[in-house]
């Protein structure tokens, strides 16, 4: 699995960008939603991340193959925040096949 994303835009006034996080998303069969495996982190500069790809669990009524989540993290600027992360993503990814 092969996956590639572009550098977001933000406003570096307010944020920094701290980072990206790919999570795992696979079936365990206890339900129609997918669990979140541990998120492997990245740098900011990554533009992509390649993977293996199984399918985990399938005919359910959510769907039937594993995909992937790409996470974009920010480090808020406020001095008010000064730890705060602030995550933005459900970009999901899943393959065709």
């Amino acid at each position: 699995m092969d996956l590639e994303w572009n550098v977001p835009q933000f406003d570096p006034e307010r944020y920094e960008l701290y980072g990206y996080e790919v999570i795992k998303l696979s079936y365990d069969g206890s339900g129609t939603v997918p669990s979140r495996a541990e998120p492997i982190r990245l740098s900011t500069d990554s533009t992509g991340w390649t993977g293996a790809f199984d399918q985990t669990y399938r005919w359910n009524t959510g769907g039937d193959i594993a995909g992937y989540r790409v996470d974009i993290l920010f480090r808020d600027l406020n001095v008010d925040y000064p730890s705060r992360i602030v995550r933005v993503g459900s970009t999901a990814y899943a393959p065709i096949g």
